[in-house]
């Protein structure tokens, strides 16, 4: 189960969700997209707040790709309000972790499986 944050927006986990499958988002690619029927302009604002709570990383021009922490949670192991993440590793260790089947975790991640391996390093 996700574990939400009281900063977190309704839409939030949907715009997670639109991120992680397509690679990266922006917000007029997610408001044209009619995903989620919401304005370029809360797109825009919730896409920044995410990243201001490392669950989103902007890569410039508008546009974001999901973090670890983003994966974490839309898989149910990050809690977002206390920002704890529920795996038994130091949060320090995850970017040294590999992903399950070497995937990016930016790219078309499979919610609902395993995403790390446990104890296998970079």
């Amino acid at each position: 189960m996700r574990k939400q944050a009281k900063w977190m927006g309704k839409w939030d986990d949907r715009l997670l969700e639109f991120i992680i499958e397509q690679g990266s988002g922006a917000p007029t690619k997610i408001a044209e997209s009619e995903y989620i029927p919401v304005s370029k302009q809360y797109v825009s604002k919730r896409l920044k707040e995410l990243a201001e709570n490392e669950l989103l990383d902007p890569l410039g021009n508008g546009v974001y790709q999901i973090t670890v922490k983003g994966t974490l949670y839309l898989n149910g192991d990050y809690n977002a309000q206390n920002d704890e993440i529920l795996l038994n590793v130091d949060e320090e260790d995850l970017s040294t972790w590999k992903f399950k089947e070497g995937r990016d975790p930016h790219h078309n991640y499979p919610l609902n499986e395993p995403i790390l391996k446990e104890n296998e390093r970079l």
